[in-house]
């Protein structure tokens, strides 16, 4: 009888273990339906960046919570662009937008800096308002202000430049931005789906 236990509990562990193997084969060998090429059209596209500006651009395969898709990274015009797309459908899950940290991109970083425009004529010691702050972050998201939930603006100092930070939610997505206090310009901005 103690004989007979053990083989039945033995069988049963051989069935689980095999269909644990057959889904993790199953899940590995899915082919997305999106090629890394059309992925980083995606992220290009989005960004607004001609394929020939983007440097360094490269692609990787990757699973984040059970879902297939591929990391995109490239540096423009003096930025850093980092890209979450969906291998199934193409859409821009998460993106971020921020100054090269690169060495040699330093002087690329200053020069496009200075040269944006801002948008709105002040003093040398005048900074925006926290209004024109969230006006400037919800104006390049594309969304108005009465559609944007949980809107929450601090005012911070870092790396030595007064910024404010600015995060709203809207349609499904987080959205947050680093502005500039003194300048009005727009640091750095992140938008990923709202979990």
């Amino acid at each position: 009888m103690k004989l007979l236990k053990i083989a039945t509990l033995f069988t049963a562990m051989i069935f689980v273990l095999a269909g644990c193997t057959a889904n993790e084969a199953a899940v590995g060998s899915k082919e997305p339906a999106v090629t890394a090429s059309q992925a980083e059209s995606a992220a290009l596209t989005h960004a607004g960046v001609a394929p020939g500006n983007a440097v360094g651009l490269h692609s990787q395969f990757d699973y984040d919570d059970g879902a297939a898709n591929y990391d995109v990274e490239f540096y423009a015009d003096g930025y850093e662009y980092d890209y979450e797309i969906n291998a199934d459908t193409g859409e821009v899950i998460r993106f971020e937008k921020e100054p090269e940290k690169r060495p040699d991109a330093a002087t690329a970083a200053t020069t496009t800096t200075t040269a944006a425009p801002a948008p709105t004529e002040q003093a040398a010691t005048e900074e925006i308002t926290r209004d024109e702050a969230v006006s400037i972050a919800l104006s390049h998201a594309g969304v108005a202000q009465s559609d944007a939930k949980r809107l929450e603006v601090d005012y911070d100092r870092d790396n030595g430049v007064n910024e404010y930070e600015v995060s709203f939610d809207y349609n499904g997505y987080e959205y947050d931005y680093d502005i500039n206090a003194q300048t009005g310009e727009i640091i750095k901005h992140h938008k990923e789906i709202d979990d």
